[in-house]
């Protein structure tokens, strides 16, 4: 992926990601009962994903409950500090013309082919999913 599409679709995940939790708090998510399912992995085979959850978690977060978050779904703190650090990240690289974050992309990303790194990471993953369906999300 190159630097400037790497960074359009950051910003565009983020900002469609702050509407999303601007409306969902705006309607009241998730105190009144209302349940937006937006996983189309669930609305497909009934099971939720490894990250069903994370937009409650980032909600609890909000709220300034933390165990609250680790128990919806522990992606959503990582979803959560992703939301708040990239999109400034990337400002701050647009504005002094620098590619860190693009290197920092990089750089995570050959960590992740490592298989000392990739097998734990997939792990964490598969243990999260087993945690989603056994809540019954």
């Amino acid at each position: 992926m190159t630097r400037n599409g790497l960074y359009r679709f950051v910003v565009a995940a983020s900002l469609a990601g702050y509407i999303f939790l601007g409306y969902l708090l705006w309607i009241g998510f998730p105190d009144d009962g209302h349940d937006i399912q937006v996983c189309l992995f669930k609305k497909v085979t009934g099971i939720p994903c490894p990250s069903c959850g994370a937009t409650h978690s980032i909600v609890s977060l909000i709220h300034g409950d933390i165990s609250g978050a680790v128990m919806e779904n522990p992606l959503g703190i990582l979803l959560a500090s992703c939301l708040l650090v990239f999109p400034f990240w990337i400002l701050m690289d647009w504005m002094k013309k620098e590619v860190r974050f693009y290197k920092f992309y990089l750089r995570t990303e050959a960590l992740l082919r490592r298989k000392y790194v990739a097998i734990p990471a997939i792990m964490m993953l598969l243990i999260n999913w087993i945690w989603n369906i056994y809540k019954g999300l």
